[in-house]
């Protein structure tokens, strides 16, 4: 399944799991936002940054509150559920490979997980940023939608050929000719079977 992941997620899961070992402790929900707020560059890092969250409260709430993982090491169930979660989003949206973006999605649809509730904490209207990341995902939707307009080739000029134009004259089934230039044509077929 790491093969689906994409660059964003890889960072954010690698980044999970050394905060994880740190604090010795298997990786939970609240791992992978320490890692979205420590990882820029990111989908999921831009939108907590704009909403004002970052690693030095997301630390503050997880010390006050005494919150943490009840594993020693390896995901916990917390976590391999966001990343199913995540996993099905980016299926649903027809996404080739799921990112941050749809991790932090899975986060803000998990009422129970440790992430979303350390984002409540922070004071964060949680269902404005759902709708945020909603709204952003749409958006990359959309644009690889647009993206896979046909984009004739380089070399298409080359051949004399307009890719947008239609098909020359000479290209049409049952009259042969070489770039829309027309051979002479015989009586008989040479070839009758082929012309049915």
């Amino acid at each position: 399944i790491f093969k689906k992941f994409g660059k964003s997620t890889r960072h954010i899961l690698i980044a999970a799991q050394k905060i994880a070992q740190n604090m010795r402790s298997g990786i939970g929900s609240e791992h992978f936002l320490l890692a979205m707020t420590a990882t820029s560059g990111t989908i999921a890092y831009d939108i907590l940054k704009e909403n004002a969250i970052n690693l030095d409260q997301v630390k503050l709430i997880l010390s006050l509150n005494n919150i943490r993982t009840n594993i020693n090491k390896g995901l916990s169930q917390e976590a391999k559920t966001l990343l199913v979660n995540a996993a099905k989003k980016a299926e649903e949206l027809k996404n080739a490979l799921i990112e941050s973006e749809h991790l932090l999605w899975a986060i803000l649809n998990d009422k129970d997980c440790r992430a979303y509730q350390i984002i409540n904490r922070v004071g964060i209207d949680v269902i404005d940023l759902k709708e945020q990341v909603e709204e952003i995902l749409q958006e990359i939707q959309l644009s690889q939608e647009n993206s896979h307009s046909f984009t004739p080739p380089k070399g298409f000029e080359f051949f004399g050929m307009d890719p947008y134009s239609s098909i020359p004259p000479g290209f049409a089934m049952g009259n042969p000719g070489i770039m829309g230039q027309q051979t002479a044509t015989h009586s008989k077929s040479q070839t009758p079977m082929l012309d049915q």
